[in-house]
């Protein structure tokens, strides 16, 4: 347990810097009208890596019911070695050269002390200009941690209603589904950039109601009906 807990610290650590990736790398590498749509992408690859790992292991494993039984290393050596890969193709195909939007970003960059650092969060969170940024914040961290916490709680949340199998395939849909609601999202984003609070209002709106009718439809036992409210909470809250 103590060393799956550290495994866990540090994946922890590492995903500040990997989750603020994707748009920084689309700000540095693409023109500003595109932007939003590659942000979307790249995450849609964050979590279309997530839908897999919840839809291979299950496969692998099976419906096992003596859980000491389960192959323990040959998993965790699939994760090492689908890892290492990544590695691999990052190391080796990453671009050698800088792109033009990052080094005129560095060559203009002026050394910043920790002060004007926490003035800048202050101005964010205390500014009433800066109130709708502050309600988008909120939200998106309510329903962020109500979307991990629903895909890691799937064998807990529908262990009775169905196998180890159909839940890793439900758990496929539903990441796919907010992999499509990102794509979508970014294009609507881009059409429409005046109207972002809005969108972001109906799509939290949509995921919120969703979410009471997976509940509701888990508390039933009616194994179709969270299935789909489950793949809509994701569709909205990821996008």
């Amino acid at each position: 347990f103590g060393v799956v807990l550290l495994g866990q610290f540090n994946c922890a650590i590492t995903q500040s810097i990997t989750f603020a990736a994707p748009s920084n790398l689309a700000r540095a590498w693409f023109p500003p009208n595109i932007v939003s749509t590659i942000v979307g992408l790249a995450w849609s690859s964050t979590y279309l890596g997530m839908a897999l790992g919840l839809f291979i292991p299950p496969l692998w494993i099976g419906n096992v019911e003596d859980k000491e039984a389960i192959a323990l290393p040959g998993l965790m050596f699939f994760y090492f070695f689908t890892a290492a890969v990544v590695v691999a193709l990052f190391v080796f195909l990453f671009p050698k050269e800088e792109p033009v939007g990052l080094t005129i970003r560095r060559n203009r960059a002026e050394s910043i002390s920790i002060t004007q650092i926490f003035g800048v969060f202050k101005d964010i969170f205390v500014d009433r200009n800066n109130r709708d940024f502050m309600y988008v914040i909120i939200w998106w961290g309510i329903m962020m941690g109500c979307g991990y916490a629903l895909s890691t709680e799937l064998q807990s949340l529908y262990g009775h209603l169905a196998s180890d199998e159909t839940i890793g395939v439900l758990g496929f849909f539903q990441i796919l589904c907010g992999v499509i609601g990102v794509y979508l999202g970014g294009k609507i984003a881009s059409a429409n950039p005046g109207k972002i609070n809005n969108i972001n209002a109906v799509l939290y709106g949509v995921s919120t109601l969703c979410l009471g009718g997976t509940g509701a439809s888990i508390g039933s036992q009616n194994y179709i009906g969270a299935s789909v409210f489950s793949c809509l909470f994701f569709f909205g809250c990821i996008a």
